[in-house]
């Protein structure tokens, strides 16, 4: 990728417009095809046009918090959802920038990659924090272990995929 942000350094005037022009084009096609609100918003055939940029309406953050579940293209993500995440013990838990979770018969291994200068009881709190979580979702607590690292472990591989919950028993991810 970076390889390719390079070469883009050369290209012409007009090559970097048209690509510019291209992303765009790809950009709103997804939009329109995955977000209701986009396509309510600029209409089926939107996806297939071009679009200047500057002909392209801005999003208010008042009507990004009121239509949130219409806007974002991922079914999954529900604003009332992530909420009650972002509002949960762990969200207190600032100094944790990553984590990654394995599961393996012996309980859960969390990995967390800590920001500089984090107070020494923080593994503990995230110990707590993910043991309530679990707890509140009527689930019984394994035994949970909490290791800071540098960096996590990614897929071998050009996409080097981060997996952030692993099962030692298969290797992969659950689901």
């Amino acid at each position: 990728m970076a390889g390719e942000q390079l070469a883009r350094d050369r290209w012409s005037r007009d090559r970097l417009l048209a690509h510019q022009a291209e992303r765009l084009r790809a950009l709103i096609a997804h939009a329109v095809a995955a977000s209701p609100y986009y396509r309510d918003l600029l209409g089926p055939d939107a996806a297939g046009g071009d679009v200047p940029l500057s002909e392209l309406p801005t999003l208010p953050k008042a009507t990004l918090m009121d239509d949130f579940d219409r806007i974002v293209t991922d079914p999954r993500l529900r604003r009332a959802e992530l909420a009650a995440h972002l509002s949960g013990p762990a969200a207190e838990l600032l100094e944790v920038r990553q984590y990654q979770v394995v599961h393996d018969p012996a309980g859960l291994h969390v990995a967390v990659v800590l920001r500089e200068g984090v107070p020494a009881d923080t593994p503990a709190r995230v110990r707590a924090a993910l043991a309530l979580q679990l707890h509140d979702a009527g689930a019984v607590p394994p035994p949970i272990e909490v290791t800071p690292v540098a960096e996590l472990r990614r897929d071998p591989g050009h996409g080097a995929k981060l997996k952030l919950i692993r099962s030692a028993a298969t290797g992969s991810s659950p689901g």
